[in-house]
């Protein structure tokens, strides 16, 4: 516990990340300390976690705003190797650009990094063969708001009288017209495996993507939400079964690397952002009903979700101005506790 006074000094008292929230509910006291005393913290040459991340990023956006571009036709004649050929050329552009750094310094680093692309690869296919699957379309990447150039921040009111500005990035927007209705959906990249469930949102840990929601809302308020995902962008564990053909093992990546996360409780659009069943998790039986296993909203509930989204954040945010950075660490459903990778234990 500090006082607020030296919390005010810590922190930006005018504005603050979706990601920030999400990472003073994993750990106040972690949060505290990576960002408000923010230490210099020796590391080893080599490609951290992070950077990882960030590449694969940068090369999954690029290759998107190419893409978004593309007529139906032009993107339904896409293969696997017309998509390696693209990733290749990208990966060959930015390696360029980290010639410095870890990447490409030594050998061991290079097989690494072969690594990395290969699974950026596997990860874009599945990307293309989502959208060749759906009515939806890439229609925005890298969606900014409370950012410079961006949409205009969320704006909070506090117990105090005063706002705070949310702000962040999202990674992908899909959009879909039918009936006069405009739908769209919130995709967001992880190199982390992660899922969407009431009890990680109801703790604050996974507040992201809707808040992600309130912020495309705030600037088209007739549009109606479809869905919010994760789309993991990690290792991808085939079965040893040497009698696989290309077919199942695509079918296997495309089953692992589905989309995770929340659904318009309406089977028409269900079927409209996955028409082969191969990309989100949600599913119809034979009898064309959503099924009971699936993470569905009707537009009311989302329209609440986000309500007490937004409610989250603002006491979150009120925590971290009154000082509240006590040791109190909080793990997503099924993950180990963030203790376990701490730096500050």
């Amino acid at each position: 516990k500090i006082s607020p006074s030296k919390a005010k000094k810590l922190f930006n008292t005018i504005s603050i990340s979706a990601s920030s929230i999400e990472r003073y509910a994993s750990c106040p006291f972690r949060y505290f300390v990576e960002d408000g005393l923010k230490p210099t913290i020796p590391k080893k040459w080599g490609l951290e976690s992070n950077e990882k991340g960030s590449f694969y990023h940068k090369i999954i956006e690029i290759f998107s705003n190419e893409i978004m571009s593309y007529d139906k036709n032009k993107l339904l004649s896409l293969n696997k190797e017309d998509i390696e050929k693209k990733i290749d050329s990208i990966c060959e552009n930015e390696l360029k650009a980290r010639k410095d750094t870890p990447f490409m310094s030594t050998k061991r680093e290079q097989a690494k990094s072969a690594g990395i692309i290969s699974l950026i690869k596997e990860c874009s296919n599945v990307i293309v063969r989502g959208l060749q699957a759906s009515s939806f379309v890439l229609s925005e990447s890298e969606y900014a708001f409370g950012k410079a150039g961006g949409k205009k921040a969320i704006s909070i009111p506090l117990s105090n009288g005063k706002n705070i500005n949310l702000s962040g990035v999202i990674d992908r927007i899909d959009s879909f017209e039918k009936d006069g209705k405009r739908y769209f959906r919130i995709i967001d990249y992880k190199s982390g495996k992660k899922s969407l469930n009431a009890s990680d949102i109801y703790r604050g840990l996974s507040l992201q993507l809707i808040i992600y929601l309130a912020a495309k809302l705030q600037e088209e308020s007739d549009l109606i939400p479809a869905g919010a995902y994760y789309q993991w962008l990690g290792d991808i564990m085939l079965e040893n079964d040497e009698r696989l053909g290309a077919f199942e093992e695509e079918q296997q990546i495309l089953s692992n690397l589905k989309l995770d996360g929340i659904a318009l409780a309406d089977k028409d659009i269900l079927k409209a952002m996955d028409s082969e069943g191969i990309s989100i998790k949600q599913t119809l039986t034979k009898d064309g009903n959503i099924s009971k296993n699936s993470l569905v909203l009707q537009e009311e509930g989302f329209k609440k979700l986000i309500s007490f989204a937004i409610k989250k954040t603002a006491d979150i945010a009120e925590n971290i101005l009154s000082g509240n950075f006590d040791a109190t660490p909080s793990s997503p459903k099924g993950k180990t506790s963030p203790c376990d990778y701490c730096s500050f234990m």
